[in-house]
């Protein structure tokens, strides 16, 4: 748990740039998925896309696993953050299996 008076040890804005920072990965991580839908994706080689996707999937999958283990075994709380990280990782495991499965 994050105490209260934590929050007094950042300066005006400091949140809100790591919050967008956040923001701005997940719109990365986003426009990765749609340019695989797209037909232009056919032409490009498999690991160009692969390799971007198969990081964004470990680190969602290692994050939500830590997460979630770390709450349960715990109960230090975080299980929430680890469900959404279960939420990005579904998605980015799925788009990784189509592209691995995909001829060359």
């Amino acid at each position: 748990m994050v105490a209260v008076a934590s929050h007094a040890d950042h300066g005006p804005g400091e949140v809100a740039v790591a919050q967008w920072a956040g923001a701005g990965a997940g719109a990365v991580v986003l426009e990765l998925f749609v340019l695989r839908a797209l037909p232009l994706a056919v032409r490009f080689p498999k690991c160009l896309l692969a390799v971007p996707v198969g990081l964004v999937t470990v680190v969602a999958v290692t994050g939500a696993v830590g997460m979630i283990g770390r709450a349960v075994l715990t109960a230090s709380g975080g299980a929430l953050f680890g469900g959404y990280r279960v939420v990005w990782a579904v998605p980015a495991a799925a788009v990784l299996t189509t592209l691995l499965r995909r001829r060359s």
